[in-house]
């Protein structure tokens, strides 16, 4: 098993793009014929379902933010948005939300930061406490509000259960 950050698993065997998009820093991923993504398709999905070890573009998304590709993670995450029922869809927009608060972070723009980051953290607290789609929700939104004050690169969002061990994904924080 393939593990980053020295902590979680991945969940995918997908490759990650060349570079993690930041806005001014790099090629626009799909409208720059340099960018990593250019004339690709943009990922496509069913709705997730379980077992939601089994959906691929959402487990991609995960890997994708765990290794810090706050950018090209919400790609896959909005595919899952527009596919799913609520309350999967609402947990992949503050999902989307998250990695947006990451890449304001990385640009340096605490207010944009702050203000998607807490945007998640409402989100995901309006999903519903309890674990969906391997995530715990409630320490999931907690983490959401500690980051709209301070980024932390290795942010993992929290997992239910046994997830984040081989096999079990989305091993989303240690809170």
């Amino acid at each position: 098993a393939q593990r980053y950050a020295g902590q979680v698993t991945r969940l995918t065997s997908l490759r990650f793009p060349r570079y993690a998009f930041v806005p001014g820093e790099r090629p626009h991923p799909r409208r720059h014929r340099d960018g990593h993504s250019y004339g690709k398709a943009e990922p496509r999905c069913g709705p997730l379902t379980e077992p939601w070890r089994e959906h691929t573009v959402y487990c991609f998304g995960i890997d994708l933010f765990h290794a810090g590709y706050y950018w090209e993670a919400h790609e896959p995450w909005a595919a899952v948005w527009n596919a799913s029922p609520e309350p999967l869809s609402s947990l992949a927009e503050g999902l989307i939300k998250l990695a947006a608060a990451g890449v304001k972070a990385r640009q340096g723009q605490a207010r944009g930061q702050a203000h998607h980051a807490r945007a998640a953290a409402e989100l995901l607290r309006g999903v519903g406490p309890g674990v969906i789609a391997g995530l715990d929700t409630e320490p999931a939104a907690a983490l959401a509000e500690r980051l709209a004050d301070s980024w932390d690169d290795d942010a993992r969002l929290p997992a239910g259960g046994q997830l984040g061990r081989r096999r079990q994904a989305p091993s989303l924080a240690r809170v």
